[in-house]
């Protein structure tokens, strides 16, 4: 490379100092990613990128990723060599000590360290790096972009069967008996009938609703229902908050930004920096959560866990926000695709080696609940087009809900591996190893979901002919008025 200055001096730092000479690993990559995997499983990626049907060029990441390298090693070597003029100018190098390209600059003047040499390479490399550093600045923005695009890598099964099978789901198993109704009212209708339910529409808009009477009281139910369920199972709980930072949503897996976004940006909301634990100043946009799994994968943002022994299991409760870009239709009219609702989240961070038994024992959990509340419901392993960009694998449970004349989903679980724990900087330590822990995710509760396979499987008339639900069993002892049933009045 040429320096811009009056005496035309050219640097050669390709060739890096003997000190230097090794495999350079450039510090601080784009969410810890894991690049040396990436190449290594480069056309693997790329059929995993091909299933999931996702518009990424990785031959071009992998292209800025290789740009960055270049240049941050230019960029490290560089810093070193003024280092080293400092440190021979300041008495603490001999000349012998002296790197040979320094010496290849200074020629006669090497002894003479009063010479003006020594001022004009000082500027030239100040020049340098200040260009350099331009330049990465860059190409690290450049690379964070196309980064945070990327998908995890998807469970082999998973990538077969969906292959195999042009991306359809994996009918794992039916579970529960499927019940026939008289009537067949929409969860809607008995809503209006039994008077739990309000339109939001003129104060909030559409998608947004009142919960009210009963409906409020088996919201509650259901809520502690699925925490006592839980805490049973050494879930320790936790209520997150229920706005985050663009970076920790973004962390997550989320796409904050884009047209079919599902995530709310809140305008005007990143008055205030912040320091984060690593000491980093931070303004971020805030962000309203879509799962309580952003503020439990959050939880341990930027720590290392020093005495980490998985795994750590969180039940959070937290309200979900979604736009829902994109939604619409008969079949969505109600509770069952809405912009705010309530949910019990199960969240695990977990040793690697843990991480496949701990979804099975996130699903039997799942499974567990929805039986006892009498649900008829599949349990399928989604193919790679359903899954998020987080999920190494996902399986969805769907309950049988009448008014849809067929299967809605009621919950998913994910094994996220170190996806997450990678972009949010969560470590810990492990035979003198660095290791990211893997992370994993399921719904407890999906509050409105829930309410909707309840009154439409559960309506009746009574001799009067009122329109009356039962409530399951199990959640009687949780609702709030005692009561078994709900009639109309």
């Amino acid at each position: 490379m040429t320096s811009n200055n009056n005496t035309a001096r050219t640097f050669h730092t390709n060739n890096v100092a003997a000190s230097q000479q090794q495999e350079h690993k450039a510090k601080n990559l784009p969410y810890n990613y894991n690049f040396e995997k990436m190449i290594e499983k480069q056309d693997e990626m790329k059929e995993n990128i091909k299933l999931r049907e996702l518009n990424i060029d990785l031959d071009q990441v992998l292209k800025n990723y290789e740009q960055y390298i270049q240049i941050d090693q230019e960029y490290e070597q560089v810093q070193y060599l003024r280092k080293e003029i400092a440190e021979y100018l300041a008495g603490k190098r001999t000349s012998e000590q002296v790197p040979i390209e320094i010496k290849n600059l200074i020629k006669e003047d090497l002894e003479n360290k009063k010479a003006d040499s020594w001022k004009v390479i000082g500027k030239e490399f100040k020049t340098k790096i200040q260009n350099l550093e331009k330049i990465k600045n860059e190409v690290y923005q450049e690379l964070c972009e196309k980064t945070v695009k990327l998908p995890n890598f998807t469970e082999e099964g998973v990538m077969k069967f969906s292959k195999e099978n042009s991306n359809q789901p994996n009918l794992v198993k039916y579970v529960g008996e499927k019940k026939e109704t008289i009537p067949k009212l929409s969860h809607y209708e008995i809503c209006e009938k039994l008077d739990l339910f309000e339109p939001a529409n003129e104060c909030s808009g559409s998608k947004f609703f009142f919960l009210k009477n009963e409906g409020v009281l088996l919201e509650v139910a259901l809520q502690n229902f699925a925490i006592s369920k839980l805490l049973k199972r050494g879930f320790k709980i936790i209520m997150p908050p229920e706005l985050m930072k663009q970076s920790i949503v973004e962390g997550c897996g989320f796409q904050p930004r884009g047209e079919h976004s599902q995530i709310y940006r809140i305008e005007n909301s990143n008055q205030e920096p912040t320091t984060t634990k690593n000491g980093e100043t931070c303004n971020d946009s805030l962000c309203l959560i879509g799962t309580s799994e952003i503020g439990l994968a959050a939880l341990h943002c930027n720590e290392f866990m020093p005495n980490f022994k998985g795994p750590l299991k969180y039940a959070g409760l937290s309200h979900c926000f979604r736009t829902e870009a994109g939604a619409a239709g008969s079949k969505d009219r109600g509770l069952y695709r809405v912009h705010q609702f309530t949910k019990v989240e199960m969240f695990v961070y977990c040793e690697p080696e843990q991480s496949e038994a701990l979804l099975d024992e996130i699903v039997s959990i799942q499974e567990e609940i929805f039986s006892e509340l009498g649900f008829h419901f599949q349990i399928l392993d989604m193919p790679c087009n359903d899954l998020g960009n987080p999920a190494f694998r996902k399986i969805d449970m769907e309950a049988f809900i009448p008014s849809r004349l067929g299967y809605g989903e009621v919950s998913s679980a994910s094994n996220c591996t170190d996806y997450q724990s990678r972009k949010l900087n969560i470590r810990y330590r492990s035979n003198n190893t660095t290791v990211y822990p893997h992370t994993l995710n399921g719904t407890a509760m999906a509050v409105p979901r829930a309410i909707i396979t309840i009154l439409e499987n559960n309506q009746f008339y009574d001799e009067n002919g009122k329109l009356g639900v039962k409530i399951p069993k199990p959640l009687v002892p949780f609702m709030l008025s005692g009561q078994d049933v709900i009639m109309e009045k």
